[in-house]
């Protein structure tokens, strides 16, 4: 989703810093945290993230 080589996001590592406390502030705040289902890729080319990631808090 970020491009690779000359054409790579400039904002890509804070965005990667971003998710990773977010998403370890998340389990902090709920410990009991589980999936809830499958998780849904998204399959257009340019966004490789997940459409869907249903999850039980």
């Amino acid at each position: 989703a970020f491009g690779h080589g000359a054409h790579a996001c400039a904002g890509m590592n804070v965005a990667r810093l971003e998710a990773r406390i977010a998403i370890g502030a998340l389990v902090q705040r709920y410990p009991r945290i589980e999936l809830a289902g499958a998780a849904v890729r998204d399959r257009r080319v340019r966004f490789r993230g997940l459409k869907h990631l249903p999850v039980r808090v």
